[in-house]
């Protein structure tokens, strides 16, 4: 039955377009988590998917692989017909429902490139009075040009935000991988006037290191 299926499949598959098929199912799979449970979607749906992309020259255990990485990823956690879910909300003390609009929030709101900037910087500093220079240099030349794009003056300015009181200037140092920013503090809040340690630049290099981009 499931090769009658898939080949019946074959005539209303575009031939130009099979090569999608992996990625268009691992789009779906987490929308069909929600309808059908997992047995249903690797024993039913996906044999036949998979016999028909392969009929169309496309390797079934990419099919296979897409399945699993929009099922297993995304789908599982939050299906109601999988016993998983309603174990973590049982041991939260969270509703299912509640559950669902969490874990939706925070996908949306999230970006898949966010990263912090010490995984691909550290970073060298220096005080004069009110005067502080803070240089992110990439640790890798082929990371320098994401740090270029990414780490801007005005990112760094809203970063710190009180504690400087004039934009932030920022200039490129290609030949070295590396950016030299420019802060300047309120008078009370310079190196040689403040008791305060993280004020110093060493402290508020190491700070930016956490910033996202």
């Amino acid at each position: 039955m499931l090769n009658a299926m898939a080949e019946a499949a074959v005539h209303y598959l575009p031939q130009n377009g099979a090569r999608h098929i992996p990625f268009v199912l691992g789009i779906l799979s987490m929308p069909l988590s929600l309808l059908f449970e997992p047995d249903s979607i690797y024993f039913g749906v996906l044999p036949v998917v998979a016999r028909a992309a392969g009929a169309l020259g496309v390797a079934p255990i990419s099919v296979g692989q897409a399945a699993l990485l929009g099922h297993m990823t995304t789908g599982f956690p939050v299906s109601p017909l999988t016993p998983s879910p309603f174990l973590l909300v049982g041991l939260t003390g969270f509703s299912l429902a509640e559950h669902h609009a969490n874990w939706f929030r925070i996908t949306l709101n999230s970006r898949s490139h966010e990263m912090l900037l010490r995984e691909i910087a550290h970073s060298r500093t220096g005080d004069k009075g009110r005067i502080l220079t803070i240089s992110p240099i990439a640790y890798r030349d082929e990371d320098y040009a994401l740090l270029e794009k990414q780490v801007t003056a005005q990112m760094v300015g809203a970063y710190f935000g009180e504690l400087i009181d004039r934009p932030v200037e920022r200039y490129a140092l290609a030949k070295i991988s590396a950016l030299n920013f420019v802060l300047h503090r309120p008078a009370s809040r310079g190196v040689t006037r403040s008791l305060a340690l993280d004020t110093h630049g060493k402290c508020l290099g190491y700070a930016l290191l956490n910033l996202e981009i």
